[in-house]
């Protein structure tokens, strides 16, 4: 889901999560921010961030929610984390739902040709919400 800011792509994560509540075996919701810490924190700890990705990604449903949030910059490291999870959730064919207030080509410059690609790809279903306005101030 791509869309700007207050136009719901959270509150469809969360009613995603709450609808797939015991219809798989296994699901997990991150934030791109928290994401990141944890891999840090692998990293400092155990000196691997690669295994901790493996880990974390390893769920029958996972929602990565705003992705390009985190106020880091998109390094070449995290780029590669990036594709890391991508390609990982890709390969597997298990549901995936990403959620960004970046624009596809955005996307492309951000993340690099590779991830967009992968999330981009014929087969993935891609929401499109920057025509929503923003319901957080639809009452101002």
């Amino acid at each position: 889901m791509m869309g700007k800011p207050g136009c719901g792509k959270t509150y469809v994560c969360s009613a995603l999560l709450a609808w797939m509540y015991n219809k798989v075996a296994d699901m997990y919701y991150f934030r791109e921010a928290d994401f990141f810490s944890r891999i840090r924190k692998s990293m400092e700890q155990q000196g691997d961030w690669h295994q901790e990705i493996l880990y974390q990604c390893d769920h029958d449903f996972l929602i990565f929610d705003d992705i390009g949030s985190a106020g880091q910059g998109q390094t070449g490291w995290r780029q590669e984390v990036f594709l890391e999870i991508v390609n990982k959730r890709y390969e597997s064919q298990n549901p995936t739902v990403f959620s960004t207030n970046y624009t596809r080509q955005e996307i492309r410059e951000k993340l690099g040709e590779r991830t967009y690609s992968r999330l981009f790809d014929k087969e993935n279903t891609v929401i499109d919400m920057f025509g929503y306005p923003d319901l957080r101030m639809a009452f101002e």
